[in-house]
């Protein structure tokens, strides 16, 4: 039963490396560069707008 379990314990090890792998690579392709232009402005209006509605009577 113990050869079992240490191949187990392997495949599962190899398996959560091979995912860690593939998502880095994700993240490489389609986030790495991904830039988000945030002013002051904008985030004061956004947050304003949630407020009022959250005080409107419904």
């Amino acid at each position: 039963m113990k050869l079992h379990d240490d191949k187990l314990v392997r495949h599962l090890i190899i398996f959560v490396l091979l995912k860690l792998c593939a998502l880095i690579v994700l993240w490489w392709l389609f986030v790495k560069d991904a830039k988000v232009n945030v002013n002051a402005e904008s985030v004061f209006e956004k947050i304003s707008s949630q407020q009022k509605q959250e005080e409107s009577p419904k």
